[in-house]
């Protein structure tokens, strides 16, 4: 059992793995690491018709997220995503939309 447990284990980490690319490249986000004053947040993609439209996160936790740096293979309405980011508030959006964020990776969640 304890074999099991432990080449399961290795398998996990196996395929967790992953280069230093900024979004998409791990898909086992609850092995990320946070450093300094990354956040981890959980939310769903939407799309806002004002000022020519752009992408935000809906988070869980009830907050808004502009992403400045929103890779386009996660620019899709409805789909949940769990990302680290590092909260810019040196920037300011022109959206006037929510916290600005830049993201630092990010995973798209399978439905269960």
């Amino acid at each position: 059992m304890k074999g099991l447990i432990l080449s399961l284990s290795i398998l996990l980490f196996i395929s967790c793995t992953h280069s230093e690319l900024n979004t998409g490249s791990c898909e086992c986000p609850e092995l990320w690491q946070l450093n300094g004053d990354e956040i981890l947040i959980k939310g769903r993609v939407q799309y806002a018709e004002i000022e020519g439209g752009f992408y935000y996160i809906a988070g869980e936790d009830g907050q808004n997220y502009d992403p400045i740096n929103l890779e386009d293979e996660f620019k899709h309405v409805g789909i949940d995503v769990t990302f680290i980011a590092i909260v810019r508030e040196d920037l300011a959006s022109f959206h006037m939309f929510g916290v600005v964020v830049e993201i630092v990776r990010a995973a798209r969640m399978s439905k269960e």
